[in-house]
């Protein structure tokens, strides 16, 4: 999952995980999901836990961080929700 913040936090991590947990099991974990941010400076602050980051912010912010991982637990619900068997196929040129 990409998110439009300045940086990924393992907090943020670690609730998405535990959220998809309660809805979905240990289909998704640690080892099998990857979340990344797009590095902006336009996105909320005081979400990350860290007092450096945070300190900008005026401190940490419970609504943003909320915000932040619900959005992420939603996209992860939808793109879930509309899987659909697909064919891959490999293919090779020279040139």
């Amino acid at each position: 999952v990409a998110v439009d913040i300045n940086q990924m936090s393992d907090l943020i991590r670690l609730e998405v995980l535990d959220r998809l947990k309660a809805s979905f099991g240990d289909l998704y974990h640690m080892a099998n999901t990857m979340l990344t941010a797009s590095h902006t400076h336009t996105a909320p602050g005081g979400f990350s836990g860290y007092l450096l980051y945070d300190t900008t912010s005026l401190g940490f912010d419970q609504v943003n961080f909320d915000a932040i991982v619900a959005g992420i637990v939603r996209s992860v619900a939808l793109a879930h929700a509309s899987m659909a068997p697909q064919d891959v196929s490999l293919g090779t040129a020279t040139v």
